[in-house]
């Protein structure tokens, strides 16, 4: 099966797993083909296990609902052992001292912010997958009024003129888009859903804008 994959900001395919693994396919690329939903990371997709270079992020992609489950559980209770084993020690060493009591605060309060980012999971997600769209989108679009100036009847120095000046648009505009992923990134990090949400939201309008520009004749 021939897989397209986003390498560099550019649509890279349709090629095999093992040919698009030459490029450096890393676990957070995104990867389709036909009969896929939307977007997925390389990671999610079973022909690119083991081809994958791991980009070392905390997060894993576990293969079923069942295991999801059973390691969100394993995990509240190992931060549940953590209180009791400190509220121990605190109150060995002098129960309702101020000290103890901001150690269990500041656990209680660590663990909130994980589960604040779990609960951001799904939008964080969309919101790369829409950035990816918007940059497949954009490309096509540039690329198109390249190429309807290619075949135009203009001289050859305007339409490399032409071709220049829309590359350079390219850049500009593929900064813009990455501007609000980049928040996106940044507020997943630190759980600052409300304003994942804004930035997921100015990257769904991107994805909007160029789609339906590439879509134009």
């Amino acid at each position: 099966m021939k897989y397209y994959a986003i390498i560099g900001h550019r649509k890279v395919g349709p090629s095999t797993p093992g040919e698009l693994a030459i490029h450096g396919i890393t676990n957070d690329t995104y990867v389709w083909c036909e009969g896929m939903p939307s977007w997925q990371r390389a990671v999610n997709v079973e022909d690119f296990r083991g081809l994958c270079i791991s980009t070392g992020s905390q997060y894993t992609f576990p293969s079923s609902p069942a295991i999801a489950y059973s390691k969100k559980n394993a995990h509240k209770r190992k931060h549940k052992k953590i209180i009791v084993i400190v509220s121990l020690i605190v109150l060995i060493l002098g129960g309702t001292s101020i000290g103890g009591y901001f150690i269990i605060d500041n656990i209680q309060e660590n663990i909130k912010k994980e589960q604040d980012l779990q609960r951001g999971k799904p939008i964080y997600d969309q919101a790369m997958i829409d950035y990816n769209a918007a940059v497949i989108a954009l490309n096509e679009y540039i690329d198109k009024n390249i190429l309807k100036m290619q075949n135009s009847n203009y001289t050859w120095e305007y339409k490399c003129r032409y071709e220049d000046e829309e590359n350079r648009d390219r850049q500009e505009l593929l900064k813009r888009i990455e501007k609000p992923k980049k928040d996106a990134e940044y507020y997943y990090k630190i759980g600052d859903k409300g304003a994942l949400i804004e930035a997921g939201e100015k990257l769904r309008r991107e994805r909007s804008l160029w789609e339906d520009n590439a879509s134009r004749e």
